[in-house]
C-alpha cells in the first residue's frame, strides 16, 4: 500500500522541464532556431575568432526556439558549464518562444558585464529582433560585448623612468623638509593659547546647533535608500543579464 501511495506521488508530481540544450559547436555559433544564413553565421565566426585573439575571451552565440519553461539565466549558466568553455567566456542566448535575450559571462568576467551592462546590450539588440533582422540584432549585440570587452582591458603599464630631481628646486625642498616643522613646532603653541584666551573672553563660538546632525541623518538616509535601490535592480555575482524583445 505504501508503495502504491508513493508511486501515486510521484506520477501527480510535475515534471521539472529543461531547454534543450545541442552539443558544443565547434565554432562560436549553435543556431538550433535556424535565425542565421550561413554567411552570416561566417561574419559571426571571424568575429568571434577576432574577439579571441584580441581579449583572449571565448564568444558563444546559441539560438533556441524554446525555452520549455526553464528562465533565460538557468539555460545560460547551464550552457556555459556544459559546453566547458572556460571562465574568460561570454554567451550570447537568442530564445524565440517566450521572446528573450540574454548575456552571460563566465566567472572570470561577470565585473565587466554585470546586470546593468548586460540587459544594455541585450535591449540594444531588441528593436532589431522585433523587425525580424535577426542577424543584424546579433551583429549589435556581438559588437556591444567586443566594445565592452575593449572598455573593460587594463592599459599596460608603461616602464617607470628614473626620475631626477632639478637641481634649482633642491632649495624648496630644503624649505618644506626643514624650515615649517620648525616654525609650525614653534608657533602652534603659542597659536593655541592665544585662541583659548581669545574664545573664553569672547564667549564661544556662536551657531545652531544640531545643523551637522540633521545633514548626516539626512544624507544616511539618502545613502541606504540608493544602496537598496541598487541591490533590487542588480543582479547576483555571477553577472549577466538579459530583455524580451
Amino acid at each position: 500500500m505504501r508503495t502504491l501511495v508513493v508511486c501515486a506521488l510521484l506520477l501527480a508530481a510535475p515534471a521539472v522541464r529543461a531547454a534543450d540544450l545541442p552539443p558544443a559547436p565547434n565554432g562560436v555559433v549553435a543556431d538550433v532556431a535556424h535565425l542565421y544564413s550561413p554567411d552570416e553565421r561566417a561574419a559571426f565566426e571571424a568575429l568571434g575568432r577576432q574577439i579571441l585573439a584580441d581579449q583572449k575571451v571565448v564568444l558563444r552565440v546559441l539560438t533556441l526556439p524554446d525555452s520549455k519553461g526553464e528562465a533565460p539565466k538557468a539555460i545560460a549558466v547551464r550552457t556555459l558549464n556544459s559546453w566547458k568553455v572556460g571562465e574568460r567566456s561570454v554567451l550570447l542566448l537568442v530564445v524565440m518562444n517566450p521572446r528573450a535575450l540574454y548575456l552571460q559571462p563566465g566567472t572570470a568576467l561577470s565585473s565587466i558585464f554585470d546586470a546593468r551592462t548586460s540587459a544594455a546590450i541585450c535591449e540594444g539588440m531588441a528593436p532589431q529582433m522585433r523587425s525580424k533582422a535577426f542577424a543584424d540584432a546579433a551583429q549589435t549585440g556581438l559588437w556591444g560585448i567586443r566594445n565592452r570587452l575593449a572598455a573593460g582591458v587594463k592599459p599596460t603599464v608603461a616602464a617607470a623612468t628614473p626620475f631626477r630631481q632639478p637641481e634649482n628646486v633642491l632649495w624648496m625642498q630644503f624649505v618644506f623638509d626643514k624650515v615649517i616643522p620648525g616654525v609650525a613646532l614653534v608657533g602652534l603653541p603659542i597659536l593655541g593659547i592665544y585662541t583659548f584666551y581669545k574664545l573664553r573672553n569672547d564667549g564661544g563660538p556662536s551657531g545652531t546647533s544640531g545643523t551637522w546632525d540633521s545633514y548626516t541623518s539626512n544624507d544616511s538616509s539618502s545613502s541606504s535608500s540608493s544602496s537598496s535601490s541598487d541591490t533590487s535592480s542588480s543582479s547576483d555575482s555571477s553577472g549577466g543579464g538579459g530583455s524580451s524583445w
